[in-house]
């Protein structure tokens, strides 16, 4: 069964953006990572896409992202919790790192990434992230608060 997903327009301006970079900037509980993932798993739907996705911290990225994309996937994503990893209905895959230490995100090559509460990750993730996208589209999505 299909599950229909309802988006308001922030969330819905920020998943159809067609520029290569685009931010969704927004309160405490706008649903900026809802938006974020689920564009997030889009972008992964493509076979053999790889989509990075960052978050601050390995607990925001465990407690939010991870989460939300089981949310979204249920039992149709190949989970590998070990390796952060989903492998997504479509043949994409989904990579879940953390900015804790921003380098062990180098040598990964992605065709989009979404760096959630982008605001709060260490200053030179948004560096290290844009040139790990050396894959088609080269789309990078940013969802923070007002920081």
């Amino acid at each position: 069964m299909q599950k229909t997903i309802v988006l308001h327009r922030a969330q819905h301006d920020f998943f159809v953006c067609p520029d290569r970079i685009a931010a969704y900037i927004g309160g405490i509980r706008s649903g900026k990572s809802f938006a974020g993932v689920l564009w997030a798993i889009e972008q992964a739907s493509v076979p053999g896409a790889i989509v990075l996705i960052v978050a601050p911290t390995y607990p925001m990225l465990r407690d939010i992202d991870w989460v939300e994309a089981q949310k979204f996937l249920g039992t149709a994503a190949a989970v590998n919790k070990s390796e952060m990893t989903m492998d997504i209905p479509g043949g994409g895959r989904l990579m879940f790192r953390s900015a804790d230490s921003p380098d062990r995100i180098r040598g990964i090559s992605a065709n989009a990434a979404l760096i959630d509460e982008a605001g709060y990750c260490p200053k030179d993730t948004y560096d290290i992230v844009l040139g790990r996208l050396s894959g088609a589209p080269g789309l990078l999505r940013l969802v923070t608060t007002p920081k």
